[in-house]
């Protein structure tokens, strides 16, 4: 099957509180995609690519970033920090063009 792999970086800075007074650090998570029927989604969106399907990954990488610091923080200073629950489609209000390297 022919397939591309998409990758997208996921930076959260953490900060004490709300009013992001005290930065505390941050957290880096990468996440790799690998869409099986790029050639279709490019060719059925006329070399777009869907908003919603960058949105689920998005989400995906967000959630996983949230894993991450939960597992990673525990038994530190940041332990329990809170990363908002954030609406992925919010992101993009239209298809992507896509960029072939």
């Amino acid at each position: 099957f022919p397939y591309t792999t998409l990758f997208r970086s996921s930076l959260t800075k953490i900060y004490a509180d709300d009013t992001k007074s005290l930065y505390l650090g941050e957290i880096e998570a990468t996440g790799v995609f690998e869409l099986v029927n790029f050639d279709e989604i490019t060719k059925a969106y006329k070399g777009m690519m869907p908003n919603g399907v960058l949105a689920m990954f998005i989400g995906i990488l967000l959630s996983t970033t949230r894993g991450i610091l939960l597992i990673k923080s525990e038994g530190t200073a940041i332990s329990g920090a809170l990363m908002p629950i954030i609406n992925a489609g919010s992101f993009f209000s239209q298809d992507i063009p896509i960029i072939k390297k």
